[in-house]
This record gives structure tokens, sequence and C-alpha cells, in this order.
């Protein structure tokens, strides 16, 4: 007859997750879940006014809703672990890139420079900010991520994202600041959610002339 004991040593034997692990994992997951459909409705808010009016091709509408349902996880992704996984990064790379391809063949070079563009240069400032301050500022989730919009959007919209993102970021770090939240130099904020926020504006509604 086995005991606690030995049942336990099953389990670090076998690698065997501990009763409290799983439901510490498993409420992880289910809080990430429940951001990501309350990000998903905020995107539905935002693309109302652009599909209420006009009339909306069916793949436009197939790729959109890829394109937020992607988004609004790794946005969820982000804010809980301050990661964006490449499994989920580079799928929705080459989906826009096939989208590109589908519909748009004639400027998929534009979008494939768009997505090097994108990567290279958060890549470049990501290094840089690290040689200056000693320490990591952008991820090279954020770089994948804008190489993402690339992919989807082309060139012309990258620096409207970037812009939308930046300020989206200023207004986080504002509300936490009104909110009572002590904010410093060491504070971290994700800014994978600003960068999907941005892409999925300039998407809904391209680049403000």
């Amino acid at each position: 007859m086995r005991g606690p004991l030995s049942l336990s040593f099953s389990r670090r034997r076998w690698g065997a997750a501990e009763p409290g692990q799983v439901s510490s994992a498993g409420h992880e997951v289910a809080s990430t879940l429940v951001l990501t459909v309350r990000t998903a409705a905020a995107y539905a808010c935002f693309a109302t006014p652009r599909f209420w009016h006009d009339p909306v091709p069916s793949a436009y509408l197939a790729a959109s809703l890829v394109l937020a349902l992607s988004l609004a996880l790794l946005s969820a992704i982000d804010i809980r672990t301050f990661t964006l996984p490449d499994t989920l990064t580079y799928p929705l790379l080459v989906a826009g890139l096939v989208f590109c391809a589908m519909f748009q063949l004639d400027s998929l070079s534009i979008h494939f420079i768009a997505a090097a563009l994108g990567y290279l240069s958060f890549s470049a400032l990501a290094v840089g900010y690290e040689i200056v301050r000693q320490r990591p500022g952008l991820g090279m989730g954020d770089a994948k991520l804008l190489a993402v919009s690339g992919a989807w959007l082309g060139i012309a919209e990258l620096p409207p994202v970037v812009l939308i993102a930046s300020l989206t970021a200023l207004l986080v770090v504002l509300a936490q600041s009104i909110s009572g939240r002590t904010i410093t130099a060491e504070t971290r904020i994700p800014f994978g959610p600003c960068l999907a926020f941005g892409t999925w504006l300039v998407w809904l509604y391209g680049v403000p002339l």
C-alpha cells in the first residue's frame, strides 16, 4: 500500500505537476482567455463604424477576424507574461503575406520589405537602448510583432502604427499614475498590446492623410 510519501516521490520522479500547480496553470489560462475575449470585444467596438455602413468583401472580413483574434490573444499573453510567443507571431506574419499574395499580389514584395523593415528597425532600437541604458527595453517579440504589422499593412502604414502604439503606451502610463501606481524608469509596461492596437486601427481605417 502506497502512502503519501511514495505518491509524492512518484510525482517528482515522473515530472507530474502537484495539484496546486495544475490549479494555478488552469487559472492562468482562464485569465488569459478572459482577457483575450475582452480585448477582442474592444476591437469589435472600434471595427463597428468601419463595417456598419460600407459593404465589405467576405475575404476582408475573414482576414479581419483572424487578425483581430490573433492580436487580442497576443495582447493578453503579453499583459500576463511580458512575452509574445513565436508560435503565434510567426504564423500571423505568414498569414498576412498569404492574404496579400491572394488579394494584392502586385504589392507582395512591398509587404515583404515592410515586414523586414519593421523587424530590423525595432531590433536596432532595442539593441541601441540596451547599449545606452545597460538594460533591456524593447523585446524581440515587439520587433516580430511590428514585422507582422508590416506583413499585413505595408511600409507606409508602419509609422502610424508606431505612433498610435506610442501614444497608447503614454496613456496607459498616465492612467496608472492617476490610479496611484508608482511609475519609475524600471517599471515594465508591455508594449505588445499597444502595437497590436495600432495595427488593428490602421488595418481598419488606413493611414490618415
